[in-house]
This record gives C-alpha cells, sequence and structure tokens, in this order.
C-alpha cells in the first residue's frame, strides 16, 4: 500500500486484528497496517515488502508482548540509534534501520 493510509482503513485493520501499527519505509514512502503475526522482509508475501538484497526473505515480525506491539528479529538484525536490536517495541517515531538506507518508522499504534 503506497502513502498516506486514510483513518478508516486504520480503523478496520484495527479492528480485525485488534493490534495495529503503521510502518513507513523512509526511502520509498511505502506504508502499511501490520498486527501480530505479520512480517517484513523482501519476500512477496510480506506484510510489508522490502526489495533490497540486505533485507532478508522474513526479516522481522510484528508481536503482541506484555502489553505492546514489538518488532522481533527472525533472520536479521535492525538497529535503533547505534544500538543493534533483535527486538524493539513499537512507538510513534521510533525508526528502525534494517541495513544502511532502509529505515522504517513508526507512525501509529493502536491496541
Amino acid at each position: 500500500m503506497q502513502g498516506h493510509l486514510s483513518e478508516s482503513f486504520l480503523m478496520e485493520k484495527n479492528m480485525s486484528h485488534g493490534a495495529s501499527v503503521v510502518l513507513t519505509h523512509r526511502q520509498s514512502n511505502q506504508s502499511a497496517v501490520l498486527g501480530p503475526g505479520d512480517f517484513i522482509g523482501r519476500s512477496e508475501v510480506a506484510a510489508l515488502c522490502l526489495d533490497d538484497p540486505r533485507v532478508s526473505e522474513a526479516h522481522a515480525m510484528v508481536s503482541l508482548r506484555d502489553g505492546s506491539l514489538k518488532l522481533i528479529a527472525l533472520r536479521g538484525r535492525f538497529r535503533q540509534g547505534e544500538e543493534v536490536l533483535s527486538e524493539a517495541v513499537l512507538r510513534p517515531g521510533v525508526v528502525l534501520e534494517f541495513a544502511r538506507d532502509v529505515h522504517l518508522v513508526c507512525e501509529q499504534v493502536h491496541m
């Protein structure tokens, strides 16, 4: 899904999954609404597909843990600032780097 997502679409997705997050690939401006169990990676079936050879097919997955939506590394790692992580809490404004010049921005979180 490209660009800005409508509020009605976000509400519909949120109601169907119970919790959701809007992530935007900074370089392409591609946005996606993801819920628990959705994954990010190079695979065409990923909820958010990142077409970059440095990103694995199933790089990370959104998970609901301890009352928070988190991004969990599957076959890769990511950075938040200078820190290399295998798990990150998703909050508005969080920027995660999957590879050099491959950044995801957390725009919204709905619980």
